[in-house]
């Protein structure tokens, strides 16, 4: 049996975000609760997962080897 690797999605490809976009969006979301929610009580669960930007990755590399 041929066993071939399958090759992982780019982060873009897999829902990750640029994290300045994540932060101004993060931020946006705190305003409209905070107005719209004013005397309540709210539990949040927030969890933030990390991954190197494949294009800017393979971006700079080909930018470091224009340069030779």
């Amino acid at each position: 049996m041929d066993t071939a690797k399958r090759k992982k999605k780019p982060a873009r490809e897999r829902g990750y975000q640029p994290i300045e976009e994540v932060a101004a969006c993060l931020r946006s979301l705190a305003a409209q609760i905070a107005q719209d929610n004013k005397g309540r009580l709210a539990k949040v669960v927030l969890n933030i997962y990390y991954e190197e930007d494949d294009e800017s990755t393979v971006d700079s590399a080909i930018a470091a080897g224009a340069g030779d």
